[in-house]
């Protein structure tokens, strides 16, 4: 094999490497590598708090809606309206987000396989809703 084609078949396996680990699954329910099930969950909510550069107790949290979809560990459906910290997601910014700002929240859920536990969860993205918008804190029904 010359020396030409072989930089050419490398070139090219490294290009289609770096293509494959870059894809993710961009929203809804699906699978990982190692077999995790990945969901993301959109709400409404209101920002209570956004870390602040250098402090390393400050979080980005937000009091959001009630989720009836949401998928419990042990499939459980249902999550009540709450205060929650989010991890930023890769890349995620918060550029222009401040308290008292209301928003809808995208977060994705790692469960394991068979939704048998949460391994993790974090934002990953954050739309400004407008300053007019009407949030409803009610809780969900207590189920039997």
């Amino acid at each position: 094999m010359s020396i030409a084609l072989w930089r050419a078949c490398c070139s090219a396996a490294l290009v289609l490497c770096i293509v494959v680990a870059g894809c993710k699954p961009s929203s809804g329910s699906s699978a990982t590598a190692d077999d995790a099930v990945i969901v993301n969950y959109t709400v409404r909510g209101q920002v209570v708090e956004v870390p602040v550069e250098g402090d390393i107790k400050s979080e980005f949290r937000v009091r959001h809606e009630a989720i009836p979809e949401y998928r419990q560990a042990g499939g459980k459906l249902g999550m009540n309206t709450m205060t929650m910290p989010f991890r930023l997601g890769e890349g995620m910014s918060l550029a222009g987000v401040e308290v008292g700002d209301k928003v809808a929240l995208t977060f994705a859920v790692e469960y394991d396989p068979g939704f048998a536990k949460l391994r993790t969860y974090y934002a990953v993205k954050v739309e400004e809703l407008p300053t007019d918008t009407s949030l409803d804190f009610t809780p969900l029904p207590k189920s039997e």
